[in-house]
């Protein structure tokens, strides 16, 4: 193993209570065929992100998930969704 390689092991080793994986906007709506806010390339990620959070888990290390969530009656979202990224009636 090059130094290099392990000065990146080191530093990005997850140090328990210091250290959480965050995965923002892992959605089906952007990785499901068909969708409408579909990103074909973003399925790449989707195998990548499961064993990191398994790792985490594995490890009993925190794992969050965020989510965007639209809706009309939150007062600081200015504008309006697309009409084919509404919700259904």
């Amino acid at each position: 193993m090059s130094d290099r390689t392990a000065t990146f092991e080191r530093i990005l080793a997850p140090e328990p209570g210091r250290t959480a994986l965050l995965v923002v906007d892992m959605q089906r709506g952007f990785v499901e065929p068909g969708e409408a806010m579909e990103v074909p390339p973003a399925r790449a990620s989707v195998p990548v992100i499961r064993a990191l959070v398994d790792l985490f888990r594995s490890r009993r290390l925190p794992v969050v998930f965020t989510a965007f969530v639209y809706s009309p009656d939150v007062p600081l979202l200015v504008g309006e969704l697309h009409p084919e990224h509404k919700p259904a009636a």
